[in-house]
């Protein structure tokens, strides 16, 4: 496998000028550029040189080899065949689409903006040599005290009056392109900070750009290196907005696929009905990874397990000894049963531990002015937006912050704080919620007082149910546990066969993976599936097969000059 690797490295090194995308920087240069510009392919009129195969290579061909599991011979075939393809795809793309005036001007700001990005990379090293680093006071990156919330960004919206799904469309970044943009990237255009040394940066970038060309056996004029590498910018660029446009395009005339939405949630339903309905020891092992899978059918539904959302207030590692230490005295078992005989004397012992738990949180200016003095939050000198409270304040503050009409209101606020003071990482950004087994009998996943706490709040029980909280006491620490709804299906059983389409949708479209979230179920299958890429890919596919035939048809050979570029594997 090394002398493989080495095998790819000797030879693109040596035979490679490999572009890095938008810099004009080269990693990779090629000195006979006879060799370098040898044909490699043709498609009727069209050539591919051996730098267009090793520059597909270096961006995507490498693939082939490290991830699909192909020879080095078979990369590089594969590579051809994907060069020839993207090629024919281009020319359909290009005879649809219109790239506008306004566009063009757009693509030209973003290439002079490259450029000079180019030219400030050298002009750091300059300061760098030459001893005139300018120093820029930046913030110090500060380190979140919790694990930060991840936001979901949904592809789709449903309509809920005409019951139409549709696709939302991605916020197209502004370029601003000033009245005064001139024709070409020169150096009367380029930014000055040090006359010295922005000069000497010029000179590098372009002597960079001359060396390229001389490799190449093109002209090295500095007029004429600096428009080639600003036509190979926007060509670039070009080209990626013609595949923007033409994707874009696509869409917006394609519905959304919701069919496969419907037919795969009726699938997995009935398959999961089949196998728990038959063994619900494989519902309750099943159960046990709800946080991170949906569970499309529930035996038994509403009446075996809770949803639950909990903030974690970690005791401190000495309270944990002294804990432990306890448990052994009092012959606490392992699932944290105390003796009846000793609970009291247990219990009392144990307070002394815990009383003084306290948890340093981060918290907004404006959360803060609004409740922190209301609850003892103190703030932690020297640390900008830190506190530290008791447990027990912590406690009064959620129970009063999470109120609401609905359980997704309260819910929403209750998640809220979760990335304010909940110590369990795991839990923060799961799929769906926790879990807790209703019936006893059934092996608990989580320690025995959070299970127990968890069941106290369901009604089945005598609590108040969803919306409802408690804050109980493990090993670990406090738990302030929410009661965010029964685990239960979304169709009855008697139902998935006779409900219509429209009906269903409707559900998968108003119903969220967790009552605070804004995944729907609907989001959560169609993001499983990948329907978009899929649809698209399959759609391009189609093109280039299409575009083969044509060639075929019209007598158009593929011609491979294969003893030309067979060196790159041997």
């Amino acid at each position: 496998m090394k002398k493989i690797i080495k095998k790819i490295l000797t030879t693109l090194c040596a035979l490679v000028l490999c572009v890095l995308c938008l810099t004009g920087c080269s990693w990779l240069k090629i000195d006979n550029s006879k060799y370098y510009n040898e044909v490699v392919v043709t498609v009727g009129e069209k050539e591919f040189t051996k730098k267009d195969l090793v520059e597909a290579f270096s961006n995507y061909g490498y693939q082939y080899y490290q991830s699909y599991g192909m020879s080095l011979e078979e990369a590089v075939n594969q590579t051809i065949t994907s060069m020839i393809d993207r090629a024919l795809l281009m020319d359909v793309v290009k005879g649809e689409i219109v790239v506008t005036d306004a566009e063009k001007k757009e693509i030209k700001k973003k290439v002079f903006d490259y450029m000079q990005d180019s030219i400030n990379t050298f002009e750091t090293k300059v300061r760098k040599e030459w001893d005139k680093e300018i120093e820029v006071e930046t913030p110090e990156e500060k380190t979140s005290l919790r694990t930060k919330e991840e936001d979901y960004s949904p592809k789709t919206k449903y309509d809920r009056t005409t019951g139409v799904v549709s696709r939302i469309e991605e916020e197209k970044e502004i370029t601003f392109v000033p009245n005064d943009l001139p024709e070409h990237f020169t150096k009367s255009y380029r930014n000055i900070t040090d006359q010295k040394v922005s000069d000497e940066a010029w000179t590098r970038y372009i002597k960079s750009l001359q060396d390229l060309a001389k490799s190449e056996g093109r002209e090295t004029d500095e007029e004429v290196v600096l428009l080639f590498e600003e036509q190979r910018l926007t060509d670039l660029m070009t080209n990626n907005l013609y595949l923007e446009k033409y994707e874009k395009a696509f869409f917006d005339r394609t519905p959304v696929n919701t069919s496969a939405v419907i037919n795969y949630f009726k699938e997995q339903y009935k398959s999961q009905r089949e196998t728990y309905k038959s063994s619900k020891s494989l519902y309750h092992k099943a159960m046990e990874e709800a946080s991170k899978n949906y569970i499309y059918y529930h035996v038994n539904s509403g009446n075996e397990y809770v949803n639950v959302k909990h903030i974690l207030i970690n005791f401190s590692e000495e309270q944990k000894e002294k804990i432990t230490s306890l448990n052994t005295l009092y012959s606490v078992s392992s699932d944290g049963v105390v003796p009846e005989e000793n609970k009291t004397a247990y219990q009392n012992a144990l307070n002394n531990i815990i009383s003084s738990t306290t948890s340093t949180f981060e918290m907004s200016e404006e959360m803060y002015r609004n409740y922190g003095s209301s609850y003892n939050f103190r703030k932690v000198v020297g640390k900008e937006n830190t506190y530290e409270a008791y447990a027990s304040d912590i406690y009064k503050f959620v129970q009063d912050y999470t109120q609401g009409v609905t359980l997704r209101e309260q819910s929403s606020k209750f998640n809220e704080l979760v990335y304010v003071f909940n110590d369990d990482s795991g839990f923060m950004n799961s799929e769906f919620d926790y879990v807790v087994n209703l019936d006893t009998s059934v092996t608990d996943k989580m320690v025995k007082p959070f299970a127990d706490g968890v069941r106290a709040l369901d009604k089945s029980n005598g609590g108040k149910g969803a919306g409802s909280m408690d804050m109980i006491v493990s090993t670990y620490g406090y738990h302030i546990i929410f009661h965010d709804g029964n685990a239960e299906n979304l169709i009855d059983e008697n139902n998935i066969d006779s409900i219509s389409d429209e009906n269903l949708l409707y559900i998968l479209c108003t119903t969220y993976t967790t009552p605070d979230s804004n995944k729907t179920i609907f989001n959560y299958i169609y993001d499983k599936l990948n329907l978009d890429n899929n649809l698209y890919n399959n759609m391009t596919s189609e093109i280039i097969k299409n575009e083969r035939t044509k060639l075929k048809d019209n007598d158009i050979v593929i011609v491979y000059y294969e003893k030309r570029y067979e060196d790159l594997w041997k």
